[in-house]
């Protein structure tokens, strides 16, 4: 709907066809094409050779972040792969937290996101269980979730005498964590970054996925900027709430003993 200057009312159509450039049916194009958007900063190259307009100048992962590879459509995912969450805390700022499924070969595939802000560690909980209960990972004969996985370590700061941390409120609840590994920013990055490469060209699958449903993790990952201070470490702050769920959970499937099926509580009675 366009409205002229002198008031009278129009209307456009439009209309997007997306296309990359392996969709020119000129193949000697494509090649020359291609190897001139390859010497270009990873910004450039990844939104006039992939379409990934996301990727932002100084991005930490813009080497590696490949929405045609790292994004793929929901799946029903199956039973017997291994299943986690991670979180972090926000309440001024954004928390998120994030559902995970491992398949048979490690590769990590983050299946929801559920973003919160202004809310109690009771509410979030709650919020949880109605998930999952969706997903049909809550076991309601033992009142308790049949996940656990790593969340901010703010989850367990002490709020005086009598009140309740963080952690024992959700507990209260039935979501239970375990402690993020926060050691290192670095590493953690590192981590994820190793998990972005592990793809051998689009031969097989990548070491991380995400649900297209996912959109604010995957939104906000490209557009990360790099530490100035350290070109090795991802810049901290501003809305960095998704990314860090991610790398805590990189960090938690980094653990030794997290090959088995060991995130499920044993749920024998069900």
């Amino acid at each position: 709907k366009v409205v002229n200057r002198d008031g009278e009312t129009r209307y456009r159509t439009r209309m997007f066809l997306p296309a990359t450039l392996y969709d020119n049916p000129n193949k000697a194009f494509v090649a020359q094409y291609e190897l001139n958007l390859l010497d270009k900063p990873a910004h450039i190259r990844n939104a006039l050779l992939y379409g990934d307009w996301y990727v932002q100048a100084g991005a930490f992962y813009a080497d590696e972040w490949r929405r045609d590879l790292h994004v793929i459509q929901p799946f029903r995912i199956p039973p017997h792969y291994t299943r986690f969450r991670s979180l972090d805390w926000g309440f001024k700022t954004w928390g998120v937290c994030l559902w995970w499924a491992v398949n048979e070969d490690g590769d990590m595939i983050c299946e929801r996101e559920y973003s919160f802000r202004y809310k109690s560690a009771t509410a979030v909980a709650l919020r949880i269980k109605e998930i999952e209960q969706e997903m049909g990972i809550w076991s309601d004969s033992k009142a308790r979730s049949k996940l656990s996985g790593p969340a901010d370590t703010q989850l367990w700061e002490e709020r005086g005498e009598s009140g309740l941390s963080k952690y024992e409120e959700m507990a209260a609840q039935g979501v239970t964590w375990v402690a993020a590994n926060k050691k290192s920013r670095e590493r953690n990055a590192q981590r994820f970054l190793t998990r972005l490469q592990d793809h051998h060209n689009g031969t097989t699958l990548p070491g991380i996925m995400f649900f297209e449903d996912c959109r604010q993790t995957i939104k906000t990952i490209p557009g990360i900027q790099t530490d100035p201070h350290n070109p090795e470490e991802p810049l901290k702050g501003g809305d960095d709430h998704w990314h860090d769920a991610v790398v805590y959970a990189c960090a938690y499937r980094a653990k030794p003993g997290l090959e088995r099926n060991d995130s499920w509580y044993d749920d024998d009675d069900e």
